[in-house]
């Protein structure tokens, strides 16, 4: 069994250390992506039941947040 020079084990080892640090922050990054896109869909939705609520149809409601309709009338009936 040959032995691996030192150098070799280190580079190996560091570059381990380094995939795993990025892979860390894109997993991180990729989060807080899809985390900002969900808050901004609930902020969305929530602004949609409230415009409802005032008495604003489907279709205004639609036409001012320039979203289909049906995505309103999905909410309207909760």
């Amino acid at each position: 069994m040959e032995m691996m020079p030192a150098w070799t084990k280190w580079a190996k080892e560091e570059g381990l250390q380094e995939g795993l640090q990025e892979g860390m922050r894109e997993g991180l990054r990729e989060g807080m992506e899809k985390g900002e896109k969900k808050g901004r869909q609930e902020e969305r939705q929530e602004i949609i039941r409230k415009l409802l609520d005032k008495g604003n149809s489907p279709e205004v409601i639609a036409d001012v947040l320039e979203i289909p309709v049906d995505e309103v009338r999905k909410l309207s009936k909760h």
